[in-house]
């Protein structure tokens, strides 16, 4: 299983996505699969992420809130740009679906 952890600021967001229970039981440690940010969400937004031990990927886009930048994150991460692998098309729609709508539930500002 795979585990998304979101960290929103007012105009930034952190990710860190972990690989749990694939292997070596309940107790075993989470796996880090990637890690990133995006910072200046409004504008010219900086990204900056990274597959594993891999070099970071950095680069600019203009995102106007935080769903954009979940949505550029959670793309990022299904591609094979990334490298990670296990998330497939079904299952990065059935992400953004799930976030979209929490955020719409919890906060009409678009901000996690």
């Amino acid at each position: 299983m795979n585990i998304l952890v979101l960290n929103c600021g007012s105009s930034s967001l952190k990710f860190q996505l972990f690989a749990v229970g694939d292997s070596g039981g309940p107790t075993a440690s989470p796996k880090q699969l990637a890690r990133g940010m995006v910072d200046r969400i409004g504008g010219q937004a900086i990204l900056s992420f990274q597959a594993g031990t891999g070099p970071a990927r950095k680069s600019t886009a203009p995102l106007r809130d935080h769903r954009a930048a979940i949505e550029v994150i959670i793309n990022w991460a299904s591609s094979a740009e990334s490298g990670i692998e296990g998330i497939s098309p079904a299952l990065r729609t059935f992400m953004l679906s799930d976030i979209v709508s929490f955020m719409a539930a919890n906060n009409s500002s678009n901000q996690c």
